[in-house]
């Protein structure tokens, strides 16, 4: 799994708009979007602030999940 399907796996797994997700992470919806496309990869932050979501939403998304993305693969 990339980290682009990972956080739109949490997102959907939250019921949550890319605006809504992206005021959450106290970014842009443009970020989200481009992590969900690949195009960028969060940082350190919004990595660890996406991975406490997904913990407390009971979404089963690893850290390893995040940490993925596309050229890795």
């Amino acid at each position: 799994m990339t980290a682009a399907v990972a956080i739109k796996k949490i997102r959907d797994g939250m019921l949550l708009t890319q605006a809504e997700l992206a005021e959450r992470l106290h970014v842009t919806k443009a970020s989200i979007c481009n992590y969900e496309k690949g195009f960028r990869v969060p940082n350190r932050r919004v990595l660890r602030e996406i991975l406490e979501l997904a913990r407390a939403n009971n979404i089963d998304v690893k850290i390893e999940d995040l940490l993925v993305d596309q050229r890795d693969e």
